[in-house]
């Protein structure tokens, strides 16, 4: 039985990994603040990330690997290298897409990342906090060059369980019937990762063992998909015909593209192929539209709390009429 620990394994994927694990038969610890139960059968350690102090008091055992899904920054990489790499055989780090420079002309691919920070092309990334950590946590990690480490980069996350909303607020835009903005035609090509496809191809990296030994792979869905892509598939789901509106992104007056994209579509379309995974690893992920649709179904089911920015909607809903008003566009 292989003795597993996961750091951030309450919520999301990071839940489903833990599950995974518990399925197959391991040993399995979480790590987390306690805010969320862990998964029944797991064995709960009580401690905040970002205390080292307390990282060190509650990591006492050997484990054959370690999952580390809440490192955002160069010191808890640090904080890694002296606890954790001494308690285990294999770390994996689950960064993220972000770390390619979307400033560059994608496709991205492993070799591409980390950027060095000072030479993003665009705009500290967009002035994300997030990228930046992710890309300073993996220059850290890399310097480590004998830590027995792999790394993970999947883009944005859809699937059950997602406590971010940022899907659910798509759904509740197709479910209302008003009209649904795209920026620029809701065009640009993007990747997403399944959250059932990301916990498996992270289960198989660590079976990959010491092949996977300072590598990276892109986890996530093989074929990409537009944001005009997504929202007809979710209505098509949820039975209903969305009324689509094209404004160009320089028309957008007050509303802001975080607003209207929550998956990053226009500010973020990470295009990165996850090849390398399904050749050295076997990750076979499902296909793009059959993991929206099942992500769509299970929204529409859960019935969940409006997403904070759905209290915007009523901005967009009278951009769009006067918009389509004004300079008659049509629909779709």
């Amino acid at each position: 039985m292989k003795k597993i620990l996961v750091l951030g394994g309450t919520r999301f994927f990071g839940r489903r990994i833990v599950e995974l694990l518990l399925e197959r038969g391991c040993d399995v610890s979480v790590l987390s603040r306690g805010r969320n139960p862990v998964p029944r059968g797991a064995r709960h350690l009580q401690a905040d990330r970002q205390d080292r102090e307390a990282l060190r008091a509650v990591v006492t055992d050997d484990y054959d690997a370690i999952i580390d899904n809440i490192a955002f920054g160069r010191s808890h990489i640090q904080d890694a290298s002296e606890i954790l790499f001494k308690q285990t055989g294999h770390y994996l780090f689950t960064s993220s897409a972000s770390v390619y420079d979307i400033g560059a002309r994608p496709p991205f691919f492993e070799e591409m990342a980390p950027v060095d920070p000072k030479t993003l092309t665009a705009s500290k990334q967009m002035a994300s906090a997030y990228a930046l950590g992710k890309i300073e946590a993996e220059i850290e990690l890399m310097s480590h060059r004998n830590a027995p480490w792999s790394i993970v980069r999947p883009p944005v996350v859809i699937g059950p369980n997602d406590h971010t909303l940022r899907f659910q607020y798509y759904v509740e835009r197709v479910l209302d019937g008003g009209p649904i903005l795209l920026v620029d035609g809701g065009r640009q090509r993007f990747h997403l990762a399944d959250s059932e496809d990301l916990a498996t191809g992270i289960l198989q990296v660590l079976e990959a063992r010491e092949n996977a030994f300072g590598q990276a792979y892109n986890l996530c869905q093989r074929d990409c998909l537009t944001l005009r892509d997504l929202i007809l598939e979710i209505a098509r789901v949820l039975r209903r015909k969305p009324q689509l509106i094209s404004v160009p992104q320089e028309n957008l007056g007050t509303l802001s593209l975080e607003d209207l994209d929550p998956l990053g579509s226009v500010r973020f379309p990470y295009l990165s192929p996850p090849e390398k995974a399904i050749r050295e690893l076997g990750f076979q992920p499902r296909p793009i539209l059959e993991a929206v649709a099942t992500t769509a179904a299970w929204c529409e089911k859960k019935n969940q709390e409006y997403p904070q920015n759905h209290v915007l909607r009523h901005g967009e809903i009278e951009l769009a009429n006067k918009w389509r008003n004004l300079h008659k566009s049509p629909q779709g």
